[in-house]
This record gives C-alpha cells, sequence and structure tokens, in this order.
C-alpha cells in the first residue's frame, strides 16, 4: 500500500516518474495490481470519490536529454512543492 501523507487540503495526491504512462496509471488507479510501488488508490478511495475529476500532468523529460540525476531533482523539487497526499520523496 503506498505511504498516506495526509489529505488535509491538499490537492496533489501523487508525484512520480513512469518509462510509460498508460500501464502506470492502471498500476496505480486499477484494482488489485500486483506491483509493489503502485498507489492502489482503488484501496484508498471511497466508491463515492470514484467519479470525481482528476487532472494529470505529464511532463515528457525523456527528450529532453537530462540526466537521471537531473529528473530525480526536478521530482524531488515538484514533491516538495506539491506535497503528495501519497508517497515518499527520493528515488524509488
Amino acid at each position: 500500500m503506498a505511504r498516506l501523507n495526509g489529505y488535509e487540503g491538499k490537492a496533489c495526491l501523487y508525484v512520480g516518474k513512469a518509462n510509460d504512462l498508460t500501464p502506470r496509471l492502471r498500476q496505480h488507479f486499477g484494482k488489485h495490481s500486483p506491483t509493489t510501488f503502485a498507489m492502489h488508490l482503488s484501496m484508498w478511495a471511497p466508491v463515492s470519490l470514484w467519479k470525481k475529476t482528476l487532472t494529470i500532468e505529464y511532463w515528457p523529460l525523456q527528450d529532453l536529454g537530462l540526466s537521471t540525476a537531473a529528473i530525480q531533482a526536478l521530482e524531488d523539487f515538484i514533491w516538495e512543492d506539491s506535497a503528495p497526499v501519497f508517497g515518499k520523496q527520493g528515488a524509488k
């Protein structure tokens, strides 16, 4: 299960990176994904929240030629700035 950081007044659910966005979203939002680091949102959120609007921000960084360290630094900055409800800061 994902680490819950509290939710009062927070607008950001999660900050993370993925090599392929569509399967990663299915892991996070699908039912009972077997992956270790999936958010398993279906286990946390009551059914009443499933029909709410969700905005996903996606930044395709792989084509910019950034180093792994630079991408991690950017992810850490976004995490600190956003204070997401789920997950932890730092390399996973």
